[in-house]
C-alpha cells in the first residue's frame, strides 16, 4: 500500500508461513531500505494470515487486518477471527491485534463462521 500523502512511504504486508504471523514490510524511501517484522497474532496459540494494509489519512494511522485462527487435532482451522493492528509510527512498529469479529467452529462444522477475505471494498 502506498501512503496517498507521501509516495516514497510503502507499506507491505504477506503471509509468513514459517513463523507464527503475518510479516509487514515498511520503507520511507520508495524501497532502498525496509524495516521489516512479524506481527498481527492474539496470542500463541493462533496463526495470523492473509493480511490486509490501509492508510487512514484522516487519522494519520496505518491498520494492518488480518485473520486470526487456531488448528485443531483433525488439522482442520477454527475460530476464525477478523483484527486489526494500528501503527501511529507509518508501520514501524504495531499495536497489539483487536478483534473486530470473531470466528466461531472449526473446517467441519456445518455452522462454522471464519471470516475469509477481510479486505476492505471500495465503495464508488
Amino acid at each position: 500500500m502506498v501512503d496517498p500523502t507521501n509516495p516514497q512511504h510503502l507499506i507491505s504486508s504477506s503471509n509468513d508461513y514459517g513463523a507464527c504471523c503475518d510479516e509487514y514490510s515498511t520503507t520511507f524511501n520508495a524501497g532502498a531500505t525496509w524495516s521489516i517484522g512479524n506481527m498481527s497474532v492474539e496470542a500463541s496459540s493462533r496463526t495470523g494470515s492473509d493480511p490486509v494494509t490501509a492508510f487512514d489519512v484522516k487519522h494519520h494511522v496505518a491498520l494492518h487486518s488480518s485473520l486470526n485462527y487456531t488448528f485443531n487435532d483433525a488439522g482442520e482451522t477454527c475460530d476464525g477471527d477478523v483484527v486489526v493492528s494500528p501503527s501511529h509510527d507509518g508501520g514501524l512498529s504495531w499495536q497489539k491485534p483487536v478483534v473486530v469479529y470473531s470466528g466461531q467452529g472449526c473446517d467441519s462444522d456445518p455452522t462454522q463462521i471464519f471470516n475469509d477475505k477481510e479486505w476492505p471494498q471500495r465503495r464508488p
